[in-house]
């Protein structure tokens, strides 16, 4: 496991989406995409719950793509497909394919993925980005006109550190003084990361 191992480990990366993605357990889908994949933690949890549906995980990174590899035989986890880079030149491909969950993380090429230009060919389709206005000016508000029109969209904002603390279930962790705790959950995210939750 790379970024996050100790807040992953404890299950709390990334946690302002755990109820999120719980709420979308009842839906039913023909396809999961995970863009910028990593190891596999998502592509995992995604073909732990929603069976026999294929989970095309991409990831540009070669020796992460290893990584992912090694996860997927690992869990033996056959209906989860690594692939490399996702780029603009896929998107077409999704209008009129059933009804598929996007998971994207991809580092502020969101906005140009999730654009005017190309929204009406996700507009069928559940969608979980993380935006990164550091990276990429207004790529947040970018991503959210963008979808505004085919999607229910709702803003997902980072829990402060104290807050992600108080959501590890551990004795022994809440033992521990609150700054060690802090230290020991910090993802080093930027504040401006955040995440959009566009249900179609």
């Amino acid at each position: 496991l790379q970024a996050g191992i100790v807040q992953k480990l404890f299950g709390v990366y990334e946690v302002e989406l755990t109820d999120e993605l719980q709420s979308l357990e009842d839906r039913s889908y023909d396809w999961i995409i995970n863009i910028g994949a990593a190891e596999g933690l998502y592509s995992m949890a995604f073909s732990n719950r929603w069976k026999n549906i294929p989970v095309y995980s991409f990831e540009q990174d070669f020796s992460t793509r290893m990584l992912l590899k090694e996860m997927i035989k690992l869990n033996s986890a056959t209906d989860v497909i690594p692939l490399g880079e996702f780029n603009l030149n896929d998107v077409s491909g999704l209008k009129g394919k059933g009804k598929g969950l996007i998971f994207s993380d991809c580092e502020g090429y969101e906005k140009t993925l999730f654009s005017h230009e190309t929204a009406e060919f996700f507009q069928n389709h559940d969608l979980v980005i993380e935006t990164h206005d550091h990276l990429v000016d207004d790529s947040h508000k970018g991503v959210v006109d963008s979808l505004a029109k085919s999607h229910d969209v709702r803003d997902v904002d980072q829990l402060t550190l104290k807050q992600r603390c108080a959501r590890v279930n551990d004795e022994n962790f809440q033992k521990l003084g609150l700054d060690t705790q802090c230290k020991l959950l910090d993802e080093s995210r930027h504040e401006k990361n955040r995440w959009i939750i566009a249900l179609s």
